[in-house]
């Protein structure tokens, strides 16, 4: 089989919103290209179809039955499954007009969403300076300035989920830019760049892979300012289909989708002392996380422990 699939991934172990650490397992990692109107089941993967180094398999965003009825943990094909979690995959149709897609939210959320806008072109001076980045010459520009935001953001401190800091995701971006697969954007401030977008093609499905602001400016809103701006662009141009919020759930998703898909992030181990031991670690954490959830919610902390990781991370 063939070794050079095998990458090391790095699996943390959260105990609410901290990872207490990350443990290393040599896995293929097989991310599912999903699609709420072309639901596709993918047979499990087993032990033979592996190569000899691999522990296992990472499936990214695998379909759940329409039912939800999937167990967590199995045995398939040699190979124990393990659920990392469940979420809600969101999706939003980028058909029809801009103004069409407006009429799905209620009156006080879109009275909301202008609020947000007018409050920012207030502060910007009247005018919002969004820029947009899809040509392959645009892209280390593009790069540069979402880097000054991310390398601030608590999706790179605290989630490693920033906007990719090496020259291989330069040299992928503008490959994918001269294909016509790449949608970015900036927000400005001053000439201040507070906050970014970027976005992969495949197919007519547009994939919202990285994203961030500077904390300082939350009060602005302008995570949500930014992806209406996306939008209004993603409407007039109408390239694309859909618009795939990727996998994990939020309040930003949910607001500004149209549809969504149950999927989960699935382990498929082999037996080894290594496999065994994270098992028994991820699930011992997984209990006493849900625990403490239980105890904070209760005594209506949950929300303010989450701030102040962010803040402590930001």
């Amino acid at each position: 089989m063939d070794d050079s699939r095998v990458v090391t991934h790095r699996e943390p172990l959260w105990l609410g919103p901290v990872p207490l650490a990350r443990w290393p397992l040599k896995l293929v990692v097989d991310t599912v290209v999903v699609d709420p109107a072309r639901r596709v089941h993918k047979p499990p993967p087993t032990n033979t179809s592996l190569p000899a180094s691999a522990h296992g398999v990472l499936r990214r965003s695998e379909p759940l039955p329409a039912d939800g009825d999937a167990p967590a943990d199995a045995d398939t094909g040699g190979l124990v499954r393990y659920e990392l979690s469940r979420y809600d995959r969101q999706f939003a149709t980028l058909t029809g007009t801009m103004e069409t897609y407006l009429e799905r939210f209620s009156p006080k959320t879109r009275s909301t969403l202008r609020r947000k806008m007018r409050k920012f072109a207030k502060a910007s001076g009247g005018t919002i300076d969004k820029r947009a980045f899809t040509k392959p010459e645009q892209v280390e520009t593009f790069w540069h300035q979402a880097r000054t935001i991310s390398q601030h953001t608590y999706q790179e401190r605290l989630y490693d989920a920033g906007l990719p800091s090496d020259r291989r995701f330069i040299d992928e971006a503008k490959s994918l830019a001269a294909k016509d697969r790449v949608r970015a954007w900036i927000l400005f401030l001053d000439n201040k760049p507070i906050s970014y977008l970027y976005c992969s093609a495949t197919g007519d499905k547009l994939n919202y892979d990285f994203l961030g602001f500077l904390p300082e400016y939350h009060k602005l809103s302008p995570g949500t300012v930014l992806q209406m701006l996306a939008f209004e662009d993603l409407f007039e141009e109408q390239r694309f289909r859909l618009f795939d919020f990727s996998e994990g759930e939020g309040a930003h998703k949910r607001l500004f989708s149209t549809d969504s898909m149950a999927c989960a992030n699935v382990l498929y181990l082999r037996r080894t002392m290594t496999t065994s031991l994270f098992l028994f670690a991820h699930r011992t954490v997984r209990v006493l996380s849900d625990r403490a959830d239980q105890v904070a919610t209760r005594l209506g902390v949950k929300t303010a422990l989450k701030r102040l990781v962010r803040k402590q991370n930001a």
